[in-house]
């Protein structure tokens, strides 16, 4: 096996094919349409309470290495410790219509996301680093090898009801129904162990994909349905005290239907070292190519915030976002400019990370990274808003 071949993620955007900006397009021009209908009908509804918006939301975080560095294949610097890398983003045109104050409100919108976990050993970490680098293995040890990877592309189109259940719970619900166009799931595992006079290894693989990244097999064309559900609670206890919670793709499953599969081993009794103490390998292979059908389910995103307004003016936060089985935590402070701006600035300690936002009825920016020289960033989330009332 040529580890070179072993590149499990680019994170870089891929375009779906014409077919599914076909489909993309009908849907789009069908939700906009609606949009039309219903913005020449707003004598039913409460005005100043509706708004079209478009929303951006992007958060990637690597923790071995600079994110660029990452999707470069980890070509450049030595690498941290760690075993986690996390890109999840979405860009969102919407609409939201308030009916009444007794039923609440309606929400309808198109979207287009982007997600790829991955999660590794260490030694995962060192030996791919090792190969992309052309640098030695240390000799004499044992490397665990242990990597699972899940991705999705997709689009689709979200619909949302929002309301009160008393006078201090409010609580939105959205229902996104999805169009996937591009995915891999799957796992890497086993052990390079003696890389010394009597090297040997042993490798195992299985996983589904739309674009094989080991053995060339030509890529699969093949699209998805899928649903995920969200949900969004936010409670005032306190007039000076707010909890909101927050849960994204709570409930989540894509149905792949006779998506390519490999299944396949290495065992690498002719692992050697070459005259420059460089790792080469030449396993013994055997796969499986097949097809079959399964349900994706994406990682859960959950958010909890308290917020304290102890002055009027100024409002101190605390968070913690969950994602799959990793949290990070950090503090907030907000300051309010005349009557509807606020200034924030923020410390995430998990990812060590500074951010500042700005907020307004009609504009939203929030940035925060623990370094603001992107080719440096390990951490990095952009929040971009607009909103036109209606």
């Amino acid at each position: 096996m040529d580890l070179n071949k072993i590149s499990v993620t680019k994170t870089g955007y891929k375009s779906p094919s014409p077919k599914h900006y076909s489909r993309y397009a009908r849907i789009s021009f069908n939700i906009l349409t609606t949009s039309c209908f219903l913005l020449s009908t707003q004598n039913l509804y409460a005005t100043e309470k509706n708004h079209v918006y478009q929303s951006t939301e992007s958060f990637s975080f690597s923790e071995v290495s600079p994110i660029k560095q990452f999707a470069d294949g980890l070509k450049g610097p030595t690498l941290d410790k760690g075993g986690l890398a996390i890109t999840t983003s979405q860009v969102e045109l919407g609409h939201k219509i308030h009916l009444s104050d007794k039923l609440g409100g309606i929400s309808y919108a198109i979207f287009t996301r982007y997600d790829y976990f991955l999660e590794f050993t260490n030694d995962t970490a060192t030996v791919f680093y090792a190969d992309k680098n052309d640098l030695p293995l240390p000799q004499g040890l044992d490397y665990d090898i242990d990597l699972e990877a899940q991705h999705i592309s997709a689009h689709g189109v979200k619909f949302g009801y929002y309301g009160s259940y008393s006078k201090n719970i409010d609580f939105q619900i959205h229902l996104s129904l999805l169009e996937a166009y591009d995915m891999l799931e799957g796992r890497l595992n086993g052990v390079l162990g003696g890389l010394g006079d009597n090297p040997s290894g042993d490798l195992e693989l299985d996983y589904q994909y739309s674009e094989d990244k080991f053995f060339d097999r030509e890529k699969s064309e093949l699209s998805a349905n899928g649903y995920s559900a969200d949900i969004d609670i936010q409670w005032r206890p306190l007039d000076k005290f707010h909890v909101e919670f927050k849960g994204k793709d709570l409930f989540s499953k894509i149905s792949w239907k006779n998506q390519d599969r490999t299944v396949g081993g290495a065992t690498s009794n002719r692992v050697r070292f070459d005259d420059d103490g460089l790792l080469n390998v030449s396993p013994a292979l055997s796969w499986q190519e097949s097809e079959r059908n399964i349900g994706q389910r994406l990682p859960m995103q959950l958010k909890l915030r308290g917020d304290y307004n102890f002055t009027g003016r100024d409002t101190l936060q605390l968070e913690t976002f969950r994602y799959d089985t990793h949290y990070f935590s950090q503090i907030a402070y907000r300051h309010r400019f005349f009557k509807q701006i606020y200034l924030g600035l923020s410390y995430n300690f998990d990812l060590e990370a500074t951010g500042f936002e700005i907020n307004t009825p009609y504009f939203k920016l929030k940035i925060s990274a623990d370094d603001y020289d992107y080719e440096q960033a390990k951490a990095l989330s952009f929040n971009l808003g607009f909103y036109l009332p209606l």
